[in-house]
This record gives structure tokens, C-alpha cells and sequence, in this order.
């Protein structure tokens, strides 16, 4: 089972920016613990960033990443839409996979009904009046909703997957999922928002 992490550093200096951490120095040592974890459980361990992100991480902190892959240098996205790179990287997939967020500490390998399931995401979440309130009025000025979210999104109170932990074997339909989410950046760029 490959095991992988996403950090987009958005043109942000990962030394001198918190990323919403306490410090940046916390930010850093959250990433390196986990992935420091992930590897002494996982032969294969990859990450893929940018140019900034690299050289923090791998440069500097000479984590033991298997592969590191500069993918979102480029990348052309509002900042505040913080996971959009992580689903680029679950697109970026051709074997069974399961990616990690760098504020995920794993102790023990992900049991085998985990690792050979179809698809595997952290948690359901059942959305509280807090969420349900900041994401009403975005409703309102989406253009595009894949048909698949359509009735779970007006719900009074939606589910979701907490996606800190997301993989499993099925890559097509993780595939699916990618081009829906790609398809709902593009089709709402106009959209402005907080990025919640």
C-alpha cells in the first residue's frame, strides 16, 4: 500500500508562515513527525508539493520521503481552497493508495481491512449550525453542483468525510471523484468565497 501527503505552500514561506498552526515551527514539526511515523510503519512514503515545500522539507529537514514529486509549482488556484492540491494528488494515483495529511500521527499500520478496502476516508462528519451557516449563502452563488451532492448539500444539517485520512483500492471511482471535484472548482472560480 502506497502512503502519500499533499503540502501546497501557495507562494507562503513555510518558515515564517503559520499555516493556521500555533508557529511555523509547529506547522513543521507536525509534518515531520508524521511523516517520520508514516515511514518507520510504510516502505513507500511520497509527497507531492512545490519548490517551497521541497526545499523545507526535504532540503532542510531531509525527511526520509520515498519519492518527492514537484507537482504544484504551478498550480493556479485560490489560496484559501487549501485541499484542492490533495485531491489533485489522489488523481495523481494509479495503484491503491492511502494519503495522510501532515497533522495525521498513525502509531500502528492500518489494519488489512482498511488497507484492502475499495475506499477509506478518516470519519463521518455530520455538519454542525456553524458549518451549515458559512456554507448556506456560498449555495447561493454556486453555479455548478455535481447532481451527486445536490441532496445531501441542502440538507439541514450534511454529512461529510472528513478526508485527513482517504484512499483505498478502487482508483476508478476515486478518479470519479477527482474529475467531480475538479469540475466544481473550475465551473465556481467566479465564486468568491472564504474557502471553507
Amino acid at each position: 500500500m502506497k502512503i502519500c501527503q499533499t503540502l501546497w505552500c501557495a507562494h507562503k514561506d513555510l518558515l515564517n508562515d503559520s499555516f493556521g498552526w500555533y508557529s511555523p515551527q509547529h506547522h513543521l514539526i507536525a509534518w515531520a513527525y508524521s511523516s517520520l511515523k508514516l515511514k518507520e510503519l510504510y516502505p513507500s512514503v511520497e509527497l507531492f508539493t512545490d519548490s517551497q515545500g521541497a526545499k523545507v522539507l526535504i532540503d532542510t529537514l531531509d525527511l526520509p520521503y520515498t519519492k518527492c514529486h514537484m507537482a504544484y509549482d504551478d498550480l493556479r488556484c485560490n489560496p484559501c481552497l487549501w485541499a484542492y492540491p490533495k485531491i489533485l494528488t489522489y488523481g495523481r494515483q494509479d495503484e491503491p493508495f492511502i494519503h495522510v495529511d501532515g497533522d495525521i500521527f498513525v502509531w500502528e499500520k492500518f489494519d488489512d481491512s482498511l488497507t484492502n478496502s475499495r475506499l477509506v476516508a478518516q470519519n463521518l462528519e455530520i455538519s454542525t449550525n456553524y458549518y451549515a451557516n458559512l456554507f448556506r449563502p456560498i449555495l447561493k452563488r454556486i453555479k455548478y453542483i455535481p447532481d451527486i451532492f445536490k441532496d445531501n448539500l441542502f440538507e439541514k444539517f450534511p454529512k461529510f468525510y472528513n478526508a485527513g485520512i482517504l484512499g483505498g483500492t478502487d482508483i476508478q471511482s476515486i478518479q470519479i471523484y477527482v474529475d467531480e471535484a475538479i469540475k466544481f472548482v473550475d465551473e465556481n472560480y467566479l465564486c468568491h468565497s472564504n474557502g471553507n
